[in-house]
């Protein structure tokens, strides 16, 4: 809600599209659906939105076309428009359109289409609600109808079918790249692939949605149902359309919406699960009394076939895939987020860097799924990663792996040694974040970070390398440089400098103090520094270095030191000033030496000398008047 009331403010500053198309719709909350309203504003025919309630299985989302076409007309058309920069504007008159179903289906054939469609009318049967009335869909491929498999003498299917399985003559056996084993959940996969190793792709119903393959094992679905018996209430279904009698079958529960409201999300999962397969299908389940009910329906449908399955069947089942096909499908998988089984597809192709590349993607997804409940287990997972990623030359996540396990140098060496010039800022980063204070600064300098590089040198307290760097930059890149950075590298200059001249103030370190003084950008800004800090020695200094002879003589008055004052300005020209200030200095010193009452005038130490050289400094004076 914070993102919404963020975006009617107008804070929204990406490009505006002119048209929208959001496939598979179903998949998100109404409330996910009108962010789009902030990118488009073209309501009267900018979007689309296609998709198939029947797949609605993500948690937490209920979806129908009739649903949204409602919140569409409610907060697209219906709600005050803005402009792009969140001001009202008047609204454009638009109206929705009629729905497009899409009846023609080209991927499954009719066999398939048919036993879906039973699926479809159970929902309607059952909650009307939570699903479009449409049409059924129609093939103009013929093909079987779906096998029901009963176990020989108990056996279980996944050993009758992958018990003998092998390698023959250079061809992969078991199930191929186009046929996969759909279970309900990880548990269930773990089970299965413990049994069958690496002959068949495993997948998970919310794993393969979004997928299609050529044959499907849907394996165990109603004996892993948390429906259990309750599946029964499918008899009452029966019953009503007139396919079974009542002496048929025992007792079976009225449905109920509050008891029975699972049964909406498992009928769905279970239409996901048939829509996956292209040819053949074949459903198994290792308990009776939970499957045997939509058994029984689908059996007076007539919408399934039942064969034993024995190892004569369980051969026909197996088909080969090529190297091609195995990495083909990988790559499908990897680009679905499903590392566990890319690994697999191209270790059966026999492609070593792709079977890395994905193993090292699943130990990093694995570890960020971990992270904060098992953080040890997370951290090791993640750092092996790391380290494949590495091998198979893929630094940049290899280093982005390291940034997350803190291991900052390590992340910036592989920036540094692995990148020209693109990864320069972000080795430096690393070289920052581990406190590798030096190679920081030079690697910033290099990606032209002025302002960066100052900074890890303060960090480092590496003084003297930055304003090396200063001086390199003014000498190398102001030519470079518009009025504008140039001004701005002063700024920064004068910045570090001032920061430099405090930390050894603080230290009270003056020589190394003075040294960064006497860079700043001007004289101004160096008395400030050292008169606000009371350096009134080193600005008398200062000054007669920059022949200041007056502000020099100043500085030396306001220490209380009038003979410094007499000598600057002598040496200056200004005789007669010199003169006066030691005239000033003797007087002084007679009338307020130690244990004097003022008068008469006491003798002092040098008093007769200075006397001498105020004459002579005035005598000076006169000759050069004269002159």
């Amino acid at each position: 809600m914070d993102l919404h009331r963020r975006l009617r403010k107008g804070s929204y500053r990406g490009d505006q599209m002119d048209f929208v198309y959001i496939d598979e719709v179903q998949d998100l909350t109404m409330r996910q659906a009108a962010l789009f309203k902030y990118i488009c504003q073209n309501f009267g025919e900018g979007f689309v939105f296609s998709g198939d309630t029947a797949q609605t299985i993500a948690r937490g989302i209920e979806f129908r076309f009739q649903d949204i076409r409602s919140f569409f007309h409610n907060e697209f058309i219906s709600e005050p428009e803005s402009d792009f920069e969140g001001r009202a504007k008047e609204k454009a008159h638009c109206s929705l359109s009629d729905y497009f179903q899409l009846n023609q289906n080209f991927r499954t054939h009719a066999g398939i289409l048919k036993l879906s469609q039973s699926v479809i009318e159970l929902l309607y049967h059952f909650v009307p609600l939570s699903i479009d009335s449409l049409s059924p869909e129609n093939s103009l491929v013929y093909g079987e109808a779906p096998v029901l498999l009963e176990s020989v003498n108990g056996k279980n299917a996944i050993g009758t079918i992958f018990g003998n399985s092998g390698s023959t003559g250079g061809s992969l056996i078991g199930f191929g790249a186009e046929q996969v084993i759909l279970v309900r959940d990880d548990s269930v996969k773990k089970e299965v692939s413990g049994q069958i190793g690496k002959q068949a792709l495993v997948l998970t119903l919310v794993e393969c949605k979004g997928l299609e393959f050529q044959d499907v094992l849907l394996y165990n679905f109603f004996g892993t149902s948390p429906l259990k018996n309750q599946w029964r209430v499918i008899y009452g279904c029966m019953g009503e359309l007139d396919l079974f009698h009542c002496n048929e079958h025992e007792s079976f529960p009225s449905f109920c919406l509050s008891k029975h409201k699972i049964l909406c999300s498992e009928l769905k999962q279970l239409y996901v699960a048939l829509t996956r397969a292209r040819q053949r299908l074949w459903i198994y389940d290792n308990i009776d009394k939970f499957s045997k009910p939509i058994f029984d329906y689908w059996k007076k449908l007539g919408v399934v076939q039942v064969r034993h399955l024995d190892e004569s069947l369980a051969q026909t089942m197996q088909v080969g895939s090529s190297k091609e096909e195995w990495c083909s499908r990988g790559i499908k998988l990897f680009n679905e987020g499903n590392f566990e089984m890319a690994t697999l597809c191209f270790e059966r192709a026999g492609d070593s860097y792709k079977e890395k590349w994905a193993k090292a993607a699943g130990l990093r997804a694995a570890a960020n799924r971990m992270d904060g409940s098992n953080s040890e287990l997370a951290r090791v997972s993640l750092t092996e990663a790391a380290e494949i990623f590495e091998t198979i030359g893929k630094f940049g996540i290899a280093a982005k792996c390291f940034i997350q396990l803190k291991k900052y140098k390590r992340a910036g060496l592989l920036y540094l040694n692995n990148y020209e010039e693109s990864k320069l800022r972000d080795a430096a980063d690393c070289f920052s974040l581990a406190e590798c204070w030096s190679i920081a600064a030079e690697v910033y300098y290099r990606a032209n970070c002025v302002l960066k590089c100052l900074t890890v040198c303060t960090k480092g307290n590496l003084f003297e390398a930055g304003l090396q760097f200063i001086e390199k930059w003014q000498a190398d890149k102001a030519s470079d440089c518009d009025a504008a950075e140039i001004q701005v590298l002063k700024e920064l200059k004068q910045e570090f400098l001032e920061r430099c001249a405090s930390h050894y103030h603080q230290i009270e370190d003056t020589k190394s103090m003075m040294k960064f003084v006497r860079s700043f950008n001007s004289l101004d800004l160096m008395r400030i520094f050292l008169e606000t800090r009371s350096y009134l020695e080193e600005l008398v200094v200062l000054e007669v270095e920059f022949g200041n002879c007056l502000e020099a003589a100043n500085s030396a008055k306001l220490r209380g030191d009038l003979l410094l004052e007499a000598e600057i300005l002598e040496n200056g020209g200004y005789y007669e000033e010199a003169s006066g200030t030691l005239l000033l200095y003797v007087l002084v010193n007679s009338l307020w030496t130690t244990g004097s009452k003022g008068w008469p005038l006491k003798k002092f130490s040098n008093k007769e000398k200075l006397l001498k050289k105020s004459k002579l400094i005035a005598k000076t004076r006169m000759i050069t008047f004269t002159s």
